[in-house]
Parts: structure tokens; C-alpha cells; sequence
């Protein structure tokens, strides 16, 4: 059996409240520029316009009156970059396997 999975759920802390995220697995063509981002703003935008289409499902941030942020705002809001960061730095890892095996081999 192998190690690959459909899904994978990403949490972290922004404000004192956990982020979770239900992510699919990354498409090369979405990593792959990533990885060769010349500056933290360029991955950030980059996290920005590709990980909608691979959260599947949130669960927080909520705002001051207790509801669910949008995946919209959530990922375009200058209040929630290093969450983004977080999550999509965490996605690109799972990206490919820790220990791939070596060419030929």
C-alpha cells in the first residue's frame, strides 16, 4: 500500500483560535513556481491565488461576532498573510515525498 493521500489537514494558530484546513494534494505546475519564488511576497501571492482551489474545507478563522471567514477573504486579507504562509508552506512539503526515491534506483 502506498503512502499517498487524497487529503490532508493543515492547523495552525492565528489570534489565539486554530485554522484548520482540508487541502488536496498539490499539482506540480502550482508548486513548481513556488519553490522558485524570488521573494516572501512573490510565495505569498502565489499561496494566495492557488490555494483556493485546493482547501476543501475550513474550519476557523471566525471574526469578532463568531462567524466563519470566508476561504476568499480568508486567503486576500492582508490580516491573515502569515496563517496563508503557514498553510501553504506546510502544502508545498507535503507536496512530494520526504525521502523520493533516487533516479535509477
Amino acid at each position: 500500500m502506498g503512502a499517498f493521500v487524497r487529503q490532508f489537514d493543515v492547523t495552525v494558530q492565528h489570534d489565539g483560535e486554530p485554522i484548520t484546513v482540508t487541502l488536496k494534494p498539490a499539482k506540480y505546475g502550482d508548486v513548481s513556481p513556488l519553490q522558485s519564488a524570488a521573494t516572501q511576497d512573490a510565495v505569498i501571492k502565489g499561496f494566495q491565488s492557488v490555494l483556493g482551489e485546493y482547501i476543501t474545507e475550513m474550519k476557523g478563522p471566525f471574526d469578532a461576532a463568531g462567524v466563519q471567514v470566508s476561504k476568499d477573504d480568508f486567503l486576500s486579507l492582508a490580516y491573515f498573510v502569515k496563517p496563508v504562509l503557514e498553510i501553504g508552506t506546510e502544502w508545498v512539503k507535503r507536496a512530494a515525498p520526504q525521502n523520493p526515491p533516487s533516479p535509477g534506483a
